[in-house]
């Protein structure tokens, strides 16, 4: 879910003080830089894939091949990852990974973490399908 505080501060009534705390924390999210405060990762698996070319998602899958660098993801589908130095997945876990769908449909991983293997994809699935279904609370369709 993207959450951003610009509309909650815009929404409030400009007369009323804000608390010591929410005005820290306000400063403290000023030094963030707006495009990595803003950007969001919708869920997707692989039908989403093409929908997605050349933007920043989060997929839970299950690692089905590890090979060097690269591995492949079961998410409703096969998909190509390319690891980064810092992912340590294990083989037949789940996996949640942020990274950039490549023109090719493959996905650069810019983090992965490993899950294990108590995972419901039925769960998964219904909240891939929610994020798509209520677009407009999860990210902004371009």
């Amino acid at each position: 879910m993207v959450v951003s505080w610009q509309p909650l501060l815009i929404a409030l009534d400009p007369s009323t003080a804000l608390p010591q705390t929410v005005s820290r924390d306000v400063r403290r999210l000023s030094d963030v830089p707006t495009a990595m405060a803003a950007e969001a990762t919708p869920r997707i698996n692989a039908r989403y894939l093409e929908t997605f070319t050349n933007s920043t998602v989060r997929i839970l899958g299950r690692v089905t091949s590890l090979r060097g660098e690269s591995a492949t993801v079961d998410a409703n589908g096969s998909i190509q990852v390319h690891l980064n130095r810092d992912a340590h997945i294990t083989l037949n876990n789940a996996v949640e990974i942020i990274g950039k769908v490549q023109p090719d449909l493959s996905v650069k991983v810019f983090q992965a973490m490993d899950f294990g293997s108590n995972i419901d994809f039925n769960a998964v699935e219904a909240v891939v399908d929610a994020t798509h279904r209520y677009k407009e609370i999860f990210y902004t369709a371009d």
